[in-house]
C-alpha cells in the first residue's frame, strides 16, 4: 500500500507523504495484519498481491487505519536536533489534549473495526485460502473490549446446587 492511497483513505486534508516514515508502515504491518494472516500466508500476500486482490480489499483499510492512528502524535510535533516543538499552523488553532486523545481513540475504534472485518472475511473464506489458519489467528483467541485485549474464555454455565465450590473451581 502506497503512502498516497493511505492518506486518500483516511485522512481528509492533504498530508505530506514525508509525515508517515516508511518505519510506521512496516511497523503497522507486521504489528496488525502478520499476525492475522499468519507468517506464510502474510509472505504470500506481499510476494504476489496480484493473486489476493479481494483479500487486499480488507487489508488496505486496516493497514491505512492503524498508520494514522500511529501517526497522529507526529503530526502535532516536529523532532529536530533543536528538540521535540509543537507545530504551529497559520490557518487554525491546535486542538487542546482532549479532543486530541478523543480523535486518536476515534482512529483506534475504526482501526479496530477494519481489522474485525478482515478476520471475519478470513473466517468466512479460509476455504479459499489454504495458507491461513484460522486457529493461529490472534483475533481468534482474544477478545478486545475498549482497547483493553482480554483473554477469551470458553463460555461457562452457572455450577448445580450440589457441586461444592471446589469442584467449581476446578472447571474454572
Amino acid at each position: 500500500m502506497t503512502k498516497a492511497e493511505i492518506i486518500t483513505r483516511v485522512f481528509t486534508r492533504s498530508v505530506s507523504e514525508s509525515r508517515i516514515p516508511d518505519d510506521i508502515v512496516s511497523s503497522c504491518e507486521t504489528k496488525y495484519i502478520k499476525p492475522v494472516l499468519g507468517e506464510d500466508f502474510y509472505n504470500a500476500v506481499v510476494l504476489a498481491p496480484g493473486s489476493y486482490t479481494t483479500l487486499l480489499t480488507y487489508i488496505k483499510p486496516a493497514l491505512a487505519w492503524w498508520v494514522r492512528y500511529m501517526i497522529l502524535p507526529e503530526l502535532r510535533i516536529e523532532l529536530s536536533d533543536l528538540g521535540v516543538t509543537t507545530i504551529q499552523i497559520k490557518e487554525g488553532a491546535p486542538v487542546d489534549n482532549d479532543l486530541f486523545a478523543q480523535i486518536r481513540d476515534n482512529t483506534r475504534i475504526v482501526a479496530e473495526e477494519k481489522e474485525k472485518l478482515l478476520n471475519d472475511y478470513l473466517g468466512d473464506n479460509a476455504s479459499s485460502y489454504p495458507l491461513y489458519y484460522p486457529s493461529a489467528d490472534p483475533l481468534n483467541q482474544v477478545r478486545i473490549a475498549g482497547g483493553i485485549i482480554m483473554n477469551q474464555m470458553p463460555e461457562k454455565t452457572w455450577p448445580e446446587e450440589e457441586d461444592s465450590a471446589e469442584k467449581w473451581r476446578q472447571k474454572l
